[in-house]
């Protein structure tokens, strides 16, 4: 039967290359964790194998309990607990919005959108009818009243679809 392998017959210090083969993750990700202060590293750029495995498992066990952040290549944290209060919030969220739109209190933005636009092409419509309108219920109105109109309303039109008024044109 082999004989376990105790701390006098393990290496005092390793290459980054073994203790990351040995981790079962890359060189990159091990000096990651280095410069996270994870797993400790001696000023020549070795690795203390023994207590570089301890602080490692130590550091998957809290980061598996939620106690601890693990960064990823890139710099993403990943952080269980945060992890799990986003799901909550946005589940919550969710929930919310469906209740308050079965309430009636919330509208669907493309119905009010077409609803709008019907609505102004309506206005533009009745609002460019109204010269033939005033011509015959005014009978002196003459063709050059009726086209002034026509430009009035014209403008008037053209102002609010560019959101300005006639006293800031004119100022």
């Amino acid at each position: 039967m082999p004989r376990a392998a105790t701390t006098d017959t393990l290496p005092a210090e390793v290459s980054a290359a073994t203790l990351a083969q040995l981790l079962g993750i890359g060189p990159r990700r091990l000096r990651e964790l280095a410069e996270l202060s994870v797993v400790p590293r001696t000023p020549r750029g070795r690795y203390p194998f023994a207590e570089a495995v301890a602080a490692y498992t130590a550091h998957l066990r809290e980061v598996a309990a939620g106690r601890a952040a693990e960064v990823r290549d890139g710099g993403e944290v990943l952080d269980l607990a945060t992890e799990r209060a986003r799901l909550a919030k946005a589940q919550r969220e969710h929930v919310e919005l469906r209740m308050a739109r079965e309430r009636g209190e919330l509208v669907d933005a493309e119905a009010v959108r077409l609803k709008y636009a019907a609505m102004v092409r309506g206005a533009v419509s009745r609002l460019r009818g109204v010269p033939s309108r005033a011509r015959g219920r005014l009978p002196s109105l003459t063709v050059d009243g009726v086209e002034e109109l026509e430009r009035l309303i014209d403008e008037a039109l053209e102002e609010v679809a560019n959101g300005t008024d006639a006293e800031e044109v004119a100022a």
